[in-house]
């Protein structure tokens, strides 16, 4: 498959990549080698061969090293608290906690893939956090929980970068 992005912009074209290997996984399932990624690299159109279409998307990030994911945020939430409740980090209620505002994040952006996850999500997520009726130190605490997804996210390969990082900053008292 060849398709052009029509973009220059490097975040923008991984959002629309991310698209096309969500549509194409539909598809194609994902235990069937397909050979649908074709990229261009070093000025040479390459086919990626794969035995599975996640080997295939593997290959293509490692030469690119560009991460694709076709992973939405709200199964990444599961995956990240089930594993702070597993390890120990947090007790029940914690957990519970957590995710009811990263909930709340997810209703707010959408259940997209972690591609989509941007500094104008977050920002925007910020604001309407500010336009709410909610309490500065709810605010500030919405924002730090959200930060910290975030960065557990970068930490396991979910997101390319934690845009939360520096940018989503709590609101003045």
């Amino acid at each position: 498959m060849r398709k052009s992005l029509g973009t220059k912009k490097k975040r923008e074209a991984v959002e629309k990549v991310s698209a096309i290997i969500t549509a194409e996984l539909q598809r194609c399932p994902a235990e069937k080698g397909c050979n649908l990624i074709t990229i261009e690299h070093g000025g040479a159109e390459v086919t990626i061969p794969g035995e599975n279409m996640e080997q295939e998307l593997a290959i293509a990030q490692s030469i690119t090293r560009t991460k694709f994911t076709t992973k939405k945020i709200k199964d990444v939430l599961l995956v990240f608290c089930k594993g702070k409740t597993t390890d120990g980090s947090w007790t029940p209620k914690t957990a519970a906690e957590n995710k009811r505002i990263v909930d709340h994040f997810i209703k707010s952006i959408g259940n997209v893939t972690t591609a989509k996850i941007n500094y104008d999500t977050l920002n925007n997520y910020k604001h309407s956090l500010m336009e709410s009726d909610k309490a500065i130190q709810t605010i500030n605490k919405y924002l730090s929980r959200v930060g910290s997804f975030c960065s557990w996210m970068e930490r396991h390969g979910y997101l390319e970068k934690n845009y939360a990082k520096g940018t989503v900053t709590t609101p003045c008292h």
